[in-house]
């Protein structure tokens, strides 16, 4: 009849074989798995066994992280303690009969020796409730980190996602407008070599604010009768357009303008015309103050 083992006498053989055949520097997370396959240890049965293990260690390191702050609080405390305290001795000897040190000693002693108590004789359920308490903490708040990276990386995805979309269709519209070109009967190069197959105007000048702060509004038909004004659309059906005048590099709504960052370029025949639109592209923007900040996210669709 074959001999049979109990439990003690099990997990004692199971652990004299494992002290023979592991080495020195122990086993790896798979390794593990497959000396428990061999010897018919449900997989499940290790891993919850190995999170055990993984939680009694943390909970082991942060005792004595927790003991370590404790007795290095304490030999500060101790230090202070000695050299204040020999100052106040030297003070005392000096001053003759009428010794008071002795009361700073013992009042401040007693402190100390509280101090030293839970740092060397703690009592170990509220270390332990300590620890956890910590253990916790942590855990929250690499939670709380985790999350605000996922949304960071979120947001940045959709930023990066956005620009493709929109760097896509400008693409396709270029495309569309060569073709269009083409069509009419003009270059296929059009958009690549606009500078090639455009006639300048003679002026090319910017226009700036007469104040720094924020565009908070834009007259638009303002800007339309200035490209008119400039020869660059009709007053009557009769009038002929002239395509090298017009604005262009035009700042959008809550763009911020100083002395450097121009309303715009103005592209004109001579300095009459030149000074005429930059009086009415000046009239057409309202300059308010700082710049809206505005969120990357406005709103999240879908549950909260």
């Amino acid at each position: 009849m074959a001999p049979r083992y109990t439990q003690l006498e099990v997990d004692e053989i199971l652990r004299r074989a494992l002290d023979r055949s592991v080495g020195v520097d122990g086993l790896e997370h798979h390794e593990l798995i497959d000396v428990a396959r061999e010897v018919g240890i449900d997989r499940d049965a290790v891993e919850l066994a190995v999170r055990d293990i993984e939680a009694e260690r943390a909970l082991e390191a942060e005792r004595e992280h927790i003991v370590a702050t404790r007795k290095s609080r304490f030999f500060r405390a101790l230090s202070t303690y000695a050299i204040v305290n020999s100052g106040l001795a030297l003070i005392d000897w000096f001053q003759g009969p009428g010794w008071w040190v002795q009361y700073v000693l013992i009042g401040w002693g007693l402190g100390l020796a509280f101090l030293g108590r839970g740092a060397f004789f703690g009592d170990e359920e509220r270390l332990n409730r300590q620890a956890r308490r910590q253990l916790r903490r942590r855990r929250r708040m690499r939670e709380r980190s985790r999350s605000r990276a996922a949304r960071r990386e979120f947001e940045r995805a959709v930023e990066a996602g956005a620009s493709a979309l929109v760097e896509a269709a400008s693409r396709k519209a270029a495309e569309h407008f060569d073709r269009m070109v083409v069509l009419l009967g003009g270059p296929k190069d059009f958009i690549a070599n606009h500078g090639k197959h455009l006639a300048k105007a003679p002026i090319m000048n910017p226009v700036y604010a007469d104040r720094a702060g924020s565009v908070s509004s834009i007259r638009t038909r303002d800007l339309g009768v200035a490209v008119i004004e400039l020869g660059g659309g009709r007053r009557v059906a009769a009038d002929k357009i002239d395509h090298r005048v017009g604005l262009s590099g035009l700042l959008g709504k809550g763009a911020a303008v100083d002395a450097t960052t121009p309303l715009c370029m103005i592209h004109a025949t001579d300095e009459t015309g030149f000074a005429r639109a930059a009086a009415m592209v000046k009239a057409a923007y309202a300059i308010g103050g700082a710049p809206p900040v505005s969120p990357r996210i406005h709103s999240r669709i879908g549950p909260s």
